[in-house]
């Protein structure tokens, strides 16, 4: 990171800083929302698949299956992988990386991680 880009980095941070103290939020989370969601999230979900392992507890949907916690296993994996997809792509710097967000097959990638997200979201935390 050169010093003109730090120098930047805290130039916008004091110009956002009223609206961030009004707001409770950098104006800037708002243009990438996506982005900024799900770099808070990722942490949160790699966190709870290590709790989830060592209890081998599944959500109560996947419960009564007999499979029920090897599946929760594949399915946080794949939530987990469409949340770094998204973040790899946003914070590409070179045109390969960044061309996947173009690529269908990777969209349909993040797609069913998100599906998933969002049809376990009622009960993956308890």
């Amino acid at each position: 990171m050169s010093l003109r880009s730090i120098i930047r980095d805290i130039w916008d941070f004091i110009r956002d800083l009223p609206y961030r103290i009004e707001h409770g939020h950098s104006k800037y989370d708002i243009w990438d929302l996506h982005y900024v969601t799900s770099k808070w999230l990722l942490p949160r979900l790699k966190s709870q698949r290590v709790w989830f392992a060592h209890y081998e507890t599944p959500p109560g949907s996947l419960a009564g299956i007999p499979d029920g916690f090897e599946r929760w296993m594949m399915i946080q994996d794949e939530i987990i992988g469409a949340f770094e997809t998204i973040i790899f792509i946003e914070e590409a710097e070179d045109e390969e990386a960044f061309a996947l967000c173009c690529d269908e097959d990777a969209q349909k990638y993040i797609d069913h991680g998100l599906h998933l997200f969002a049809k376990y979201f009622q009960t993956m935390w308890t």
